[in-house]
C-alpha cells in the first residue's frame, strides 16, 4: 500500500526500471506513456503525481473523476461512458 510520496516515488521508480528492462529485452526502441488509473485511489495521493514527473493519469468513474478533475494533469476516461453520466 502507498502511503505518501516517498512511497509512490519508489513504486514509480521500479516500475519504470520493469518497463525498461522489458523494453529492452523484448528490442522496442519507440517511448512508452504511463498513464495510472486512478480508480479508488484518493485524490490526495493523486496530487503527488505530478511531483514524481507523471503528467497523466486515468479514471473510470465520472463521480470519482469529479474529485480529481482540478488537479494539474491530462486525464483520460477509461471505458465506456454511461449515458446517465454524460451531463457530468
Amino acid at each position: 500500500m502507498i502511503r505518501g510520496l516517498d512511497d509512490l516515488r519508489q513504486s514509480y521508480e521500479r516500475l519504470r526500471e520493469r518497463i525498461e528492462a522489458a523494453r529492452t529485452k523484448s528490442g522496442r526502441r519507440d517511448n512508452i506513456r504511463i498513464v495510472p488509473a486512478t480508480k479508488c485511489v484518493p485524490p490526495e495521493l493523486v496530487a503527488l503525481l505530478p511531483q514524481i514527473g507523471i503528467k497523466e493519469a486515468g479514471e473510470n468513474r465520472v463521480q470519482e473523476f469529479l474529485t480529481k478533475c482540478d488537479l494539474p494533469l491530462s486525464w483520460h476516461f477509461i471505458g465506456t461512458l454511461q449515458t446517465n453520466k454524460v451531463k457530468y
